[in-house]
This record gives structure tokens, C-alpha cells and sequence, in this order.
């Protein structure tokens, strides 16, 4: 007998992303305001608790080809198994995870932090939630500084290397464009550009005061908003200028997401965003229309 759950993982964009000096320990740290939107990739996970020992196996559809042990979602399956063998030792189970990639890989979604969380959320549920939240969440920052924010339902303020998360609920819902430029963004590369051309921030603190002010009134936008990647990437990246240039023609406030590739627009009217998508199309991007959560 198996137990079967299927779930969304939900992408997110970076409405907001300051990026500060490089630390001693090499890491960068960030204030930024994150938000979940109605693009998703989705899961089904299979557990047949019968069998003899804890095997993993994922299924890609779509997105790019990776090796089994590489991917997030079986790294994310490996730990909860890890973690719920120390407390259960006699723990069994064949695990079978499949996924439809709907969200871009290397474009600053967070499809693969998604998923990952996703499946230690689903794994939990199966085996009757072993584990709180908070647990999950300190599981989770072991296999990427940006996955505990895919605990939350819906946006949150997110500073450190990603993993302190402030969640709220926003009073807005607007409607997002997405305008991916068929190009991949290395995250590490992309904080390299960053610290060549010191566009990160020298002081972070001021960052938080204001976005902590934007998320006590429920707020998601403010055209003081800006990316540290995003002059960076653009300076290097043809494709991702160009959709930025593209995009900012119909709305001036357009940003890049987290490290790029993937450039967004908010609309508050449906109609409106339809009608730049289409504008958007013909110069060959892929894109998508949706909503924040």
C-alpha cells in the first residue's frame, strides 16, 4: 500500500534585492522582499512504507538534465529520510517523486528551493509530521540559504544570507508579467559581477528599516525599489538588457528577479498586462502571465 500526495511549489520573485559586501566567511548578506506567484511546478510523491529500505527516485519532466544525487528534491528526500531515521530506526519506505518543471531553471524563481521544500513538506505529511515546521525549516537551510522562505504562504522580508524570514500577507494582489530571455544565470557568477563592480551596499541597515516599514503597512511596491544584480547582469547578459529595455517601454518600474535571468512588470489590471504580453512575444521571449499570491 502507498501513500500519495500532490503538491504546487509555488516560484517566487524579488520585488526588492539589496545585496551588501562579501563577509569574511565569502558569503554576501541580503535585505530583500520576497513573493510567491501563481507560476508553479508540480509534484507527486509516491512512498511505499513496505519497502525494505529507504530508496530515492526522481523523475524530471522538463528542465534541464541533472544528475539524480545533484537535485535539490532528492537532496531535500535524502535529509528528511536522514533526520527521521535518527528518531525512527526502523524507518522504511521506496520513495518515488515526479515533477513537471513549469518554472525555469538559473532564472531567479527559486524552482528548485521550491521544490525542495515542497518535498520535505509532502514527506512530512506522509509520515504523519514527524517534525514541526521550525525543524523543517532548519533542515531545509542546509541544502540553500533561500529555502526556508518557501515555508511561508505568501511574501515575507528576508534578510541574512536568506534564511531569516519575516512572513506577512499583503493587501495587494497585482498582476505579474514574466519575461524569460532563454538564458541561464549562474547565482555564484552572478555575486562575483556584484563584487567587480562593487554594486552591493556598504551599510544593509537602512534597507531593512524601510522595507520593515513597507511590510507593518502590508505593502509590495515602492518605485524606490531596485535589484543589486541587476546592472551587473545586464552589463553582461545581451539577452537580459534587452528584456529589461523591452519590458520598460510599457512599465518604467520593471525589475530583474533575484540573480536573473527571468525580468517582471507588475500590472494592477489584467487587461493591461495582456496587452503588453503581447507586445512582449513578438520579440521571442518566453512569457508568462500571472498574479502574486
Amino acid at each position: 500500500m502507498s501513500d500519495f500526495i500532490t503538491t504546487k511549489a509555488y516560484a517566487k520573485v524579488n520585488l526588492h534585492l539589496a545585496v551588501g559586501k562579501k563577509a569574511t566567511d565569502g558569503f554576501h548578506q541580503i535585505v530583500s522582499l520576497f513573493h510567491k506567484i501563481s507560476l508553479y511546478d508540480e509534484i507527486q510523491i509516491e512512498v511505499n512504507k513496505e519497502a525494505y529500505s529507504a530508496n530515492i527516485i526522481v523523475e524530471m519532466l522538463g528542465g534541464p538534465l541533472v544528475e539524480q544525487k545533484d537535485n535539490l528534491a532528492y537532496k531535500a528526500a535524502a535529509l528528511f529520510y536522514k533526520n527521521y531515521q535518527a528518531v525512527n530506526s526502523h524507518t522504511k519506505g521506496e520513495c518515488k517523486i515526479k515533477i513537471v518543471k513549469n518554472i525555469p531553471s538559473g532564472a531567479g524563481l527559486g524552482g528548485g528551493s521550491s521544490d525542495a521544500a515542497s518535498v520535505l513538506m509532502a514527506l512530512n505529511e506522509i509520515y504523519n509530521f514527524p517534525f514541526s515546521v521550525g525543524l523543517l525549516t532548519q533542515m531545509a537551510t542546509t541544502l540553500g540559504s533561500d529555502l526556508p522562505f518557501f515555508f511561508c504562504e505568501e511574501a515575507a522580508l528576508v534578510t541574512g544570507k536568506g534564511e531569516k524570514v519575516k512572513a506577512y500577507k499583503s493587501k495587494e494582489k497585482p498582476y505579474i508579467l514574466l519575461a524569460f530571455p532563454n538564458v541561464s544565470i549562474n547565482t555564484k557568477k552572478a555575486y562575483s559581477w556584484v563584487d567587480e563592480d562593487k554594486a552591493y551596499l556598504e551599510e544593509l541597515e537602512p534597507q531593512k528599516r524601510f522595507l520593515c516599514s513597507l511590510v507593518d503597512k502590508q505593502l509590495v511596491w515602492d518605485n524606490s525599489f531596485f535589484n543589486s544584480f541587476e546592472i551587473p547582469v545586464s552589463n553582461r547578459v545581451a539577452e537580459v538588457k534587452k528584456a529589461l529595455e523591452l519590458l520598460r517601454r510599457y512599465n518604467p518600474q520593471s525589475r530583474l528577479s533575484g540573480s536573473g535571468s527571468v525580468c517582471f512588470s507588475l500590472f494592477e489590471s489584467e487587461l493591461e498586462m495582456e496587452n503588453v504580453a503581447k507586445e512582449t512575444k513578438k520579440a521571442g521571449l518566453k512569457i508568462w502571465q500571472k498574479k502574486l499570491l
